[in-house]
């Protein structure tokens, strides 16, 4: 409330809220019809939406909608098209050799591209996306000559080397002396 009595507007003069601040008075003028009715659009649209896409979440979902879209869905549809697409070079890379991998142009370079989306997903947030690892932190370098010449040193290069990633790397642990 306002402590002052509102009075009403002279003619020609503009009515005020009563409410003041520093001589500063609030003025009482009408929301503009336009934007009140766009107000009112964007309430429908979205009670409208809310009926027909998947809105609500729940405790083993959300509710589906009228339509039935589902983004999951498209995205695992996406998802099944590449594999479909990239499922003779995937294989071509499972049954190649390590060592002639690189004798084939096609195939190493998506070897490459698809080497860097795994090392991003499953090895980046520990060795850092530079591959330089974290120092006290227990996760090696991995651009270091040792690390890898150590491998060598094993008889693990490159044989070994898809059954070290498997594992979790070439780390203490894992390297043991030749058999």
């Amino acid at each position: 409330m306002c402590a002052k009595k509102v009075t009403p507007a002279q003619k020609g003069e503009i009515p005020t809220t009563g409410h003041e601040w520093d001589g500063i008075r609030e003025y009482d003028n009408p929301m503009p019809r336009w934007w009140v009715w766009v107000f009112y659009a964007t309430i429908v649209w979205g009670i409208g939406y809310t009926i027909a896409y998947p809105a609500w979440p729940l405790i083993s979902g959300a509710t589906p909608g009228l339509l039935g879209a589902s983004t999951r869905a498209d995205v695992a549809a996406e998802i099944q098209r590449f594999d479909e697409a990239n499922a003779t070079i995937k294989q071509q890379l499972i049954d190649a050799p390590l060592t002639e991998i690189s004798a084939n142009p096609e195939l190493m370079a998506f070897a490459e591209r698809a080497g860097a989306a795994v090392f991003r997903t499953n090895c980046a947030q520990c060795h850092g996306s530079g591959a330089a690892g974290v120092e006290g932190k227990g996760y090696p370098n991995l651009l270091d000559d040792a690390l890898f010449g150590n491998a060598a040193l094993w008889g693990r290069w490159p044989v070994g080397t898809r059954a070290d990633f498997r594992s979790g790397g070439i780390c203490a642990e894992n390297v043991g002396p030749r058999a």
